[in-house]
């Protein structure tokens, strides 16, 4: 049946990684990693320092979380229990996680001054994060005036840091560019098959399966994003269909259940068979993944920062998106076939390629399974901090 509803799954919420104990009762763990309260429903940056800690720990490094609870005391008292809490932590490196939603206040994130300036005052080795570096777009006026704060409060704070590392192109980032920052890309955020082979064959026709790992949406994001990437969806699938005899789209990740509507809408008539996912366990993404013959990201565009496309590349399924301004190496080296930004002829044309094309599909796999290797392993993050803080 045209845009069938094929195995709608209802919310499932994604496993958190839990740290064993909290800092304070703690004997002086090595390493710090600092964060703002939990994002919601899903927390990118604390799956990161998870997994970042489990292969610290490899290398004989205590990694431990702690958060500024602003959210639940308010700024004075956060900052008070920043003060007590940092006493202990003197000499040590603290790794200050940064997105500009993770300190207050509403985009502007002067609280991250405050955190920097509290940590050097005792005496801690600050290493500063980057997640999330770009300044927000939009033309209105608080927009410019939220670009205008983020890059001058992240440019402050890298020169206050001891270590800066940015998950994307340091080139590529204002704040960075005066200040000797560090590119660590960031690590698949799902487990990763072992054993992978370098090469295998593309999945059975019919149907090719394409896989949207993640769909913009929730408070504060107009609706508009949310179509437009649906429609970048819809208008490549149906493109691709046209070479490709039997198409499934499984769509999943955080915002999959708020556009469901949305994506069924946009494929309705269309002969491709659709599913949505919403949340589900890590183990299930990959087992998604790895079976899958296309990921396809029409959010925003690909690089070294986005979880999603990286699982995508840890899994060897080839990648079709979006190049854009953090577009860039080592990303560049994987099995990412691009296109540029908003061009949906291009994108569409790369995910017929991809499906079509058995020889391109084999070789896209290949520089993945290298790529993972040589890149973007949690082994080799690790190995990356460990010289950056002096313990390699």
């Amino acid at each position: 049946m045209a845009g069938q509803r094929e195995g709608v799954e209802g919310r499932r919420e994604v496993p958190r990684h839990v740290f064993a104990q909290p800092v304070e009762a703690r004997e002086r763990p090595e390493i710090v990693a600092l964060l703002g309260p939990p994002d919601q429903p899903t927390d990118a940056v604390e799956d990161y320092c998870a997994r970042l800690a489990e292969a610290l720990a490899v290398r004989g490094l205590d990694l431990s979380l702690a958060r500024v609870p602003w959210r639940g005391l308010g700024l004075g008292r956060a900052f008070d229990w920043l003060r007590r809490a940092s006493g202990a932590w003197q000499g040590q490196w603290v790794l200050v996680q940064y997105t500009p939603m993770m300190w207050p206040l509403h985009g502007f994130p002067l609280g991250l001054l405050a955190v920097t300036g509290i940590l050097r005052r005792r005496r801690c080795q600050v290493a500063l994060v980057l997640h999330d570096p770009l300044p927000f777009p939009g033309s209105r006026p608080q927009d410019r005036a939220r670009r205008l704060v983020q890059v001058w409060v992240t440019r402050q704070a890298a020169r206050r840091s001891h270590a800066v590392v940015c998950t994307v192109p340091p080139e590529r980032v204002a704040c960075a560019r005066d200040v000797r920052a560090t590119l660590i890309p960031v690590g698949s955020n799902i487990p990763i098959p072992t054993g992978m082979p370098e090469s295998a064959a593309p999945g059975p026709d019919p149907p090719r399966t394409v896989v949207v790992f993640g769909v913009t949406g929730g408070r504060g994001i107009p609706s508009s994003v949310t179509e437009c990437e649906v429609g970048d969806m819809a208008h490549a699938l149906r493109r691709a269909s046209t070479a490709v005899s039997s198409l499934r789209l499984v769509v999943l990740g955080r915002g999959a259940d708020e556009a469901r509507d949305q994506v069924f809408r946009a494929f309705d008539g269309t002969g491709i068979r659709v599913s949505v996912r919403g949340l589900l366990p890590a183990a299930e993404i990959s087992r998604i993944l790895t079976s899958a013959d296309a990921l396809l990201c029409p959010r925003a565009h690909v690089s070294t920062r986005r979880t999603t496309a990286v699982a995508g590349i840890a899994c060897g399924v080839p990648v079709v998106g979006y190049e854009g301004p953090e577009t860039g190496y080592p990303i560049t080296e994987a099995g990412v076939l691009l296109a540029p930004l908003g061009d949906r002829e291009a994108l569409a044309r790369g995910l017929t390629q991809v499906l079509s094309d058995g020889d391109l599909w084999q070789k896209l796999r290949r520089r993945n399974v290298a790529a993972y290797r040589r890149y973007f392993s949690w082994d080799v993050i690790a190995g990356q901090y460990c010289r950056v803080l002096g313990y390699a």
